[in-house]
């Protein structure tokens, strides 16, 4: 009985493991995708300020998962990737502009 608990408690702890990487992998290829990171949601966050909040909300769980705080910390690094990558793409403001 105890071997069983273990495999199960192992498996549980794969899956989950597995769902976060597929999580992040989403989260990337809509930011590749050009989805909108300034749309807000019902409680008027971005999505990078909902990973924010998700994490911050994390931290002040007792026992809380390392692996969803290490998520949620990869989650908010793609925005701030994406965020500087669109900033190097946009032209400056003190480039001339044609009339």
């Amino acid at each position: 009985m105890h071997m069983h608990m273990h495999m199960h408690m192992h498996m549980h702890m794969h899956m989950h493991m597995h769902t976060h990487v597929y999580m992040l992998q989403v989260v990337e290829r809509l930011l590749q995708a050009g989805a909108p990171t300034s749309a807000l949601n019902e409680a008027q966050r971005t999505p990078q300020q909902e990973a924010v909040h998700a994490l911050q909300q994390l931290d002040s769980q007792a026992g809380a998962s390392g692996t969803r705080r290490d998520m949620l910390e990869l989650t908010i690094a793609l925005f701030d990737l994406d965020r500087a990558s669109s900033d190097q793409s946009q032209p400056s403001s003190s480039s001339s502009s044609f009339v």
